[in-house]
């Protein structure tokens, strides 16, 4: 019997339910993809640059200002303090590629720069008006929905005062075909914030369904996989415990066969939500697969998740009861960093605790995985106190 137990249980280590999702990559990438990296925008940078070295020759050969104008010291200067910012965002976006406050401060740079720049076009049909467009779509396309409204409101908001500054400046009381462009530019700017919303909308609607299990509203696998990633990194850079649930329905399959699939996929709705309703807001929980979850805690010590776990097995058998279906649930709990700092560890570690404690007890149960010593890394923190696990 426990030679048997032994053969099924490697079996399940090396079955593909115990690999990692080959679509963690697609998600990540899906997670940032309105945050460029820094070669993406080491070349929005460098574009700025070049935009403004024509914008200065532009301005400086194509109108005659006197050094003693105060518009020609005005307008150099704008575009000198433009140069400076644009140089510490560069170098800023090197050392934090995501950063959102320097985006917005980019982009309302931009907005003003060309403000003036528009300003003081020499043209009586300023062609530089469409340095707004490649503003709103550069920047707003770029970074996501929020920052795309604000770009929007901003480059029409200083197409109309580069328009009215220019007919003060000039005293002409029409320009017909500039008022048209600029009404022109804010209602192509308009309609293309309207058509992005639809296009995002839909995007994270693909994305959350690629993303969550239908039937439960769970995380599914492949997102299990992102997400615990990028917690594990975080908790070895601080150092924090991370526990982790595996749970697995005793008696599922029983109740597919006497009560009918549509009964079993009511089972699993019913046991995520006591699931999602057992745990904190920094908790995750998916859907590993068939009639299994998985639950990740980060701070919270294994005695303490073992707590949760027992609560959970106690909700379910009630509500088993209450509907008269005969089920129960069968959970390991494991913790990093003491069975290791990845998923796949501490699954591994929770799955011999949850089978285990399945072979003994043949009915629901809670089971601790067996304290293992610390990675040898880790121990050697320890040792001169660099490790100070919450």
């Amino acid at each position: 019997m426990t030679g048997k137990y032994q053969d099924s249980r490697e079996r399940r280590f090396l079955s593909d339910r115990r690999t990692p999702c080959d679509r963690r990559g697609q998600y990540a990438n899906q997670l940032f993809s309105c945050s460029p990296g820094w070669d993406e925008q080491r070349v929005q940078y460098g574009s700025r640059y070049f935009l403004l070295t024509i914008a200065f020759i532009y301005l400086n050969y194509f109108k005659s200002f006197s050094w003693q104008d105060s518009s020609f010291w005005v307008m150099n200067g704008t575009l000198l303090a433009y140069a400076i910012l644009n140089t510490f965002n560069l170098l800023h976006a090197r050392l934090h590629p995501i950063s959102e406050r320097r985006f917005m401060l980019a982009m309302w740079a931009d907005i003003a720069a060309i403000t003036m720049v528009v300003t003081v076009d020499p043209l009586i049909m300023p062609p530089t008006l469409f340095m707004f467009l490649m503003v709103a779509l550069g920047n707003g396309m770029r970074y996501g929905m929020k920052i795309f409204a604000q770009a929007v409101a901003g480059c029409i908001g200083g197409s109309v005062i580069a328009l009215f500054l220019r007919l003060s400046d000039t005293g002409i009381a029409t320009q017909p075909g500039t008022i048209i462009t600029v009404m022109f530019l804010s209602v192509f700017l308009m309609y293309a914030y309207f058509l992005m919303t639809r296009i995002d909308h839909q995007q994270n609607r693909i994305m959350v369904n690629s993303r969550t299990d239908s039937l439960t509203g769970m995380l599914n696998r492949g997102s299990i996989y992102e997400a615990a990633e990028n917690m594990f990194r975080n908790a070895v850079k601080t150092n924090e415990r991370i526990s982790l649930l595996f749970a697995d329905l005793d008696k599922f399959k029983a109740v597919n066969d006497t009560h009918g699939h549509a009964a079993g996929d009511m089972v699993l709705a019913a046991v995520s939500d006591i699931i999602k309703r057992s745990l904190r807001q920094s908790d995750l929980a998916g859907r590993y697969g068939g009639d299994e979850f998985v639950i990740l805690m980060p701070g919270m010590k294994g005695e303490d998740a073992e707590k949760v776990a027992t609560r959970i097995r106690e909700n379910v058998v009630n509500w088993s009861t209450g509907n008269r279906i005969e089920l129960d649930i069968s959970i390991g709990v494991s913790e990093a960093p003491q069975h290791g700092y990845s998923l796949d560890a501490l699954l591994q570690h929770a799955d011999r605790a949850l089978y285990s404690s399945k072979h003994e007890n043949l009915q629901g149960s809670v089971r601790r995985a067996a304290d293992l010593e610390l990675p040898e890394d880790l121990k050697q923190k320890k040792s001169v106190g660099q490790v100070h696990l919450h």
